[in-house]
């Protein structure tokens, strides 16, 4: 169960002005002053913030209780947090170095897992006990270098072994991803597809639905794969709260369950709700609004 702090801390979201972020409350009073680089959302009691050229994780009152020392951070789920840490020199790099690689650190800042991976699912981290990562194979396609993906516990160890094109952090016992580009599916922790790579594209299961790409337009599918609002959409998020980003042309906007518009889609970025509120930016500046579409924290930049 959450802790107190942990939940009161769930309600603080990351705001910028002048290019320094910090954050409110769900009242859009700023709560730690802008005073870093950027901001993620909090988790778990903690958010990872940028300061200077590094990321490192604060608390509820922005103190800092993992020092910045990273080139990449997450926010933590079920305990840990997905990393990056530079790569070593590299004679094939022009930069001079390889990608960064990543591993997953607990509460206290030490590494868990190891930084060994050259992907993650960035948004996901761990869930339900599993992490999707992936391990730069040494040949090439049409696409470039070749990521396989699989599933790591929390030991580190491949519980799904590393076989997959693309795969994402599994959501409600179910896990999207794809054998090959175009093609995605859902698999369960046998790694089994139980609904069928059949999409041009995929996203997590929420509150018993998905969004899939069919013929160039998402829609909806419930677990049986049974298309619950016709894809007629430019793009499509995962539920939250009960409602979901959509794109119709160039905005975006949220629907209902139903599928029907309630917030118009008048947003070039719309985030998902999370304790009420969601991230939106409107001629580039970032706000948040409420589910009836009114501005807790009107756009700024």
């Amino acid at each position: 169960m959450m802790g107190k702090n942990e939940n009161r801390s769930e309600k603080l979201y990351p705001i910028q002005m002048n290019q320094r972020s910090g954050y409110m409350d769900e009242t859009g009073e700023i709560v730690i002053e802008l005073k870093f680089s950027s901001a993620g959302r909090f988790s778990e009691g903690v958010a990872p913030v940028k300061i200077g050229m590094e990321y490192g994780y604060i608390d509820e009152t922005g103190r800092i209780v993992i020092k910045p020392k990273f080139d990449y951070a997450a926010h933590f789920s079920e305990g840990l947090a997905l990393v990056g840490v530079k790569g070593e020199l590299s004679p094939y790099s022009n930069k001079g170095r390889l990608p960064k690689k990543y591993g997953f650190i607990n509460k206290k800042g030490k590494f868990a897992i190891k930084p060994k991976f050259d992907s993650a699912d960035y948004l996901g981290g761990f869930q339900e006990g599993l992490a999707a990562v992936a391990i730069r194979e040494k040949s090439m396609n049409s696409y470039g270098y070749i990521d396989k993906w699989g599933f790591i516990n929390k030991r580190g160890k491949y519980i799904i072994k590393r076989k997959f094109f693309h795969a994402y952090a599994f959501s409600e016992g179910l896990a999207h991803a794809c054998i090959r580009v175009g093609e995605y599916g859902y698999i369960d922790k046998k790694g089994e597809f139980v609904i069928s790579p059949i999409f041009q594209y995929a996203g997590p299961f929420s509150e018993g639905l998905a969004p899939v790409k069919i013929d160039e337009k998402w829609g909806y599918i419930d677990k049986t794969a049974r298309i619950i609002i016709e894809p007629k959409f430019d793009f499509a998020f995962e539920f939250s709260e009960g409602l979901a980003s959509v794109l119709i042309g160039r905005k975006r906007g949220y629907i209902d369950r139903n599928g029907e518009i309630v917030i118009p889609p008048h947003f070039e970025i719309a985030g998902p709700f999370f304790c009420g509120l969601a991230s939106v930016h409107i001629g580039g500046k970032h706000g948040y609004i409420e589910k009836t579409g009114k501005y807790i924290w009107k756009p700024s930049r």
